[in-house]
């Protein structure tokens, strides 16, 4: 089997098994290519985790990246009436307080961020006081939001752009009235859109915590892992939580032989202290 093979393999068992427009969990598809081809995993194919052949997939057109309702990773196969979008990129969600402030029309009012705490406050005639801790948020303009959706339109097959052209007018456009429209006739495409703007979205709050210089954890569901060692083992980017990690991380180390073991730079205090703790 090939590595295009595998991919093939892989998309049959999501369309086989997925349900109607409920986003395909990764972890699902993770057992299933072992239960179908035990004699070959990702790695085969010199893929760290199961995750780069799913950014594969998606950079094919064959599937679009998402989240399931809980934040893990999912995936929306793409059916031949609908068109991946060529810009859409992986994404890593924004809390619900992020996302409200930087999308929402309502309330109306200024919008800012505490730079000491990531507090947000909406609805307000002027900062907060002392005026230096706060950041102002601009909400990202429907106009933009409009633009990024006629790009999205443009991608699609002609019978589909066709069929969305009249929720893109721009007269009182807004993305709520855009995304309703084209549920209603297009659910799996509506469900690409969410990915692209989402994607888009996620974008532009990135390069507003740099340019304010915020810490991006006040903003995304996930936080970055810490630097690992050289050739440490990779964390599936779809395990999210520290506990998770840890508990994964501990695995590792427990089949690790000795004298990798003993490769591993680990500060005097804590081998001291693990000592100590032995002694009693």
């Amino acid at each position: 089997m090939d590595y295009s093979e595998y991919l093939d393999l892989a998309v049959q068992l999501i369309t086989t098994n997925e349900r109607p427009n409920v986003p395909f969990a990764a972890a699902a598809l993770g057992g299933l290519l072992l239960k179908a081809a035990p004699e070959v995993t990702f790695k085969t194919f010199g893929k760290r985790t199961l995750g780069e052949v799913l950014d594969d997939l998606q950079a094919r057109g064959r599937i679009i990246l998402t989240k399931t309702d809980k934040g893990a990773l999912a995936m929306v196969r793409v059916g031949d009436s609908v068109k991946a979008p060529a810009h859409t990129d992986a994404y890593n969600p924004l809390h619900r307080s992020m996302w409200e402030a930087f999308t929402f029309v309502a309330p109306p009012g200024r919008r800012f961020l505490n730079r000491q705490t990531g507090v947000i406050r909406v609805g307000l005639l002027a900062a907060p006081a002392p005026a230096d801790e706060w950041v102002e948020i601009t909400a990202i303009a429907p106009e933009l939001q409009r633009q990024w959706a006629v790009e999205f339109t443009a991608e699609q097959p002609p019978e589909v752009a066709s069929a969305m052209q009249p929720a893109l007018e721009p007269d009182g456009w807004n993305a709520h009235a855009f995304i309703t429209s084209v549920r209603d006739q297009h659910p799996q495409v509506a469900r690409a859109w969410n990915a692209f703007r989402s994607s888009r979205v996620s974008a532009h709050v990135q390069k507003w915590l740099m340019d304010n210089a915020l810490p991006t954890n006040w903003a995304f569901q996930q936080h970055a892992l810490a630097p690992r060692p050289a050739g440490a083992a990779l964390i599936p980017g779809w395990i999210n939580s520290e506990a998770e990690t840890r508990e994964i991380v501990m695995s590792a180390l427990a089949q690790m032989p000795l004298g990798q073991l003993l490769t591993i730079p680990i500060p005097v205090g804590l081998v001291l202290t693990a000592l100590s703790t032995r002694k009693h």
